[in-house]
């Protein structure tokens, strides 16, 4: 298999992944913005350098941060994999699939799509009184992912093997797909995308919008399940290096506490990677590791998500 590279984005920055199964602590914070509110960008006694005085949403600046990791930051990455925060704003989505990066983004269970692909048109005036028609409108039936998922039976549903803990266990879900579209009415635009319904042994329910149409079943249950590394990572971060714990007032002084823990957390990296290798040296040479076990699993079966 070879190495597989993730962006993983969060509040408060990028995390970037390379690759999670060969080694699994190989996961480091890369990038974070400070999102500034309206009333700082013109305050002269606020210490943010001119070019940032711009205000932005934090999904504005999710974008920005995805294409300096790709264009300035040259990181090789793969796929992009963000919570439902960032469906708010599916504009998000339409640009980064016309930048061409593959995105595996989750939904809330009210989200909206379309099971046949829609007509999105501005109607013609029927009269001559009145003003044109400025707004899109959408010919076409939408429903709900949630109301999807109530018309499925359990035969609809794939086990799945994701990925393994530490202690070599495997872990599995319950995977539906299907193909579908969302709608864009400010740019009257329509995405065909894959829905991916998973359902966990704990009874929870994910609900994924992936833009990759020629990805197996396999290779998409394993896109998605690589964002646990990014709340995996906010975790150890929080804990071990304090990355919440900033007592600042000021924005010169966020980022050096942001670089600091960055580099923090990229020794502690480096040095898990270097244990890994030398517990690998000392394991047997013959019989399943509880390393590779996920990934010898997928090629005795002829699974491999490539």
């Amino acid at each position: 298999m070879g190495d597989e590279h993730t962006v993983c984005l969060g509040f408060d920055g990028i995390f970037y992944c390379n690759p999670p199964l060969k080694y699994i602590f190989r996961r480091c914070l890369i990038s974070a913005l400070l999102y500034l509110p309206k009333e700082w960008c013109g305050r002269r006694e606020v210490d943010v350098p001119v070019e940032r005085r711009t205000q932005k949403t934090k999904i504005e600046l999710a974008y920005d941060m995805i294409l300096h990791a790709r264009d300035v930051l040259k990181v090789p990455f793969k796929w992009v994999n963000f919570d439902s925060f960032y469906w708010r704003d599916q504009g998000l989505l339409c640009q980064l699939h016309q930048q061409q990066i593959t995105f595996v983004a989750d939904v809330p269970k009210d989200a909206t799509v379309y099971l046949k692909r829609p007509a999105v048109f501005i109607p013609e005036k029927k009269t001559a009184k009145g003003r044109s028609y400025t707004h899109h409108q959408v010919n076409g039936k939408a429903v709900e992912v949630q109301s999807i998922k109530r018309n499925l039976s359990d035969g609809d549903f794939k086990k799945l093997t994701v990925c393994t803990t530490k202690e070599g266990q495997a872990v599995r879900a319950l995977f539906y797909f299907q193909t579908v579209f969302m709608v864009i009415k400010e740019q009257a635009t329509v995405m065909e995308v894959k829905l991916i319904i998973r359902k966990d042994e704990d009874g929870k329910t994910h609900y994924i919008l992936c833009n990759d149409l020629k990805a197996s079943k396999y290779r998409l249950a394993f896109m998605h399940s690589q964002r646990y590394f990014i709340e995996r990572s906010f975790q150890e971060s929080k804990q071990q290096l304090g990355l919440h714990e900033y007592q600042v007032r000021g924005y010169a002084g966020w980022h050096r506490h942001m670089f600091v823990c960055m580099m923090g957390l990229l020794f502690i990296q480096l040095e898990k990677m270097e244990y890994l290798k030398l517990v690998v040296c000392h394991q047997p040479t013959t019989g399943r590791t509880d390393q590779n076990r996920f990934t010898t699993e997928n090629q005795d079966q002829n699974r491999c998500p490539k």
